[in-house]
């Protein structure tokens, strides 16, 4: 057994069982010794359980996480319940105990329905895990906004989502999910933070511009134009946009890339955000990895910040360059930018 158990690899898959209680038995699998003999693995399976290990197939891990995460986020509710709370947020808390969890056949099957077009499965699967945003919401209290409009930050982040998952990557909805929950509260706490310095006549009309345009979000599925909201808020188109630069952030990953607004950098760099990734990194720092022509190619290609975006020929018309060595160039600096990622 010490010879068994004896490499770094089954020591680290040891230590790692011991802190969360279970392993999988594709993660045992890899780390033990190929042409082992049936008997020496029933040894390792009754170590592991001596040792107060289970081994699960990576199905059941998938449920058992699912069910702590919700779990903690029941336990979450409960908190806030005991608390004196708003009326908005008791009523965010009444409609996610309301809608029961889903099973993951049930969230697999709405994801392929979502990705096939299905609204009504998008809006089943956004309510389902309204829990969930409660739950993360909460950690972010204290930081310069209430509960309430942190539920609300982070609901746009559960439908943007909704909206990009891709159920055939193997990845659950719930992790996926509070990426970009989190994400999303992030971002408004930010917004607030430069809020702050305004006048208290220009903070309060921005405030309505930001619930109104999170209000037709939600309505619409998708980010509004500044005319809707200008509609909305009985502003002009000028006003709302004065207001939405006066708090501008730096690019960010989810900076809209393109004239529909529905890709964003991070869309383009990778198949699926990774929980690790920091909230904190942002798309100027990530271009500083490429050099001079390959960002100019990327800014142009993709319309960044507010730079125009532009097709092959004309950025080589711009930068004196053949359209072939554009495209060679935005292929080399999305490389580079993935691999920055990815590191």
């Amino acid at each position: 057994m010490d010879e068994l158990f004896g490499s770094e690899e089954m020591r680290s898959l040891v230590e790692k069982g011991q802190l969360r209680g279970y392993i999988t038995i594709e993660e045992l699998l890899q780390s033990l010794p190929e042409e082992l003999e049936p008997e020496a693995i029933e040894n390792a399976l009754s170590f592991l359980e001596s040792q107060g290990i289970q081994v699960l197939p990576d199905s059941e891990v998938a449920d058992l996480e699912l069910r702590k995460l919700a779990e903690e986020a029941d336990r979450e509710i409960e908190a806030i319940e005991s608390e004196v709370i708003d009326d908005a947020v008791r009523w965010w808390i009444q409609q996610a105990s309301r809608i029961p969890r889903l099973t993951p056949e049930q969230e697999q099957e709405l994801a392929l329905r979502v990705r096939a077009g299905d609204e009504s499965a998008r809006e089943r699967l956004i309510q389902a895990n309204l829990r969930l945003v409660i739950a993360i919401a909460r950690h972010y209290t204290g930081r310069g906004l209430p509960l309430a409009d942190l539920i609300q930050e982070g609901n746009l982040g559960l439908i943007k989502a909704a909206s990009t998952f891709r159920p055939e990557k193997g990845t659950r909805f719930s992790t996926y999910a509070s990426w970009w929950i989190r994400h999303q509260i992030g971002r408004a706490l930010q917004e607030q933070a430069a809020v702050l310095r305004l006048p208290v006549h220009l903070m309060k009309s921005l405030r309505r511009v930001r619930q109104t345009a999170a209000i037709l979000q939600q309505e619409l599925g998708r980010k509004p134009t500044l005319h809707e909201i200008a509609r909305h808020t009985g502003m002009s188109v000028e006003q709302v946009s004065n207001l939405l630069n006066a708090v501008a952030r730096p690019l960010s990953l989810e900076t809209p890339v393109g004239e529909s607004e529905e890709t964003t950098m991070l869309d383009l760099l990778m198949e699926e955000p990774p929980e690790e990734l920091m909230e904190e990194i942002d798309l100027e720092r990530l271009l500083t990895v490429l050099n001079d022509k390959e960002r100019e190619v990327i800014r142009l290609r993709y319309g960044l910040g507010d730079t125009p975006q532009l097709t092959l020929e004309e950025i080589g018309q711009h930068m004196r360059l053949s359209r072939e060595r554009v495209r060679q160039l935005e292929a080399r600096a999305i490389e580079k930018l993935r691999k920055a990622i990815g590191s």
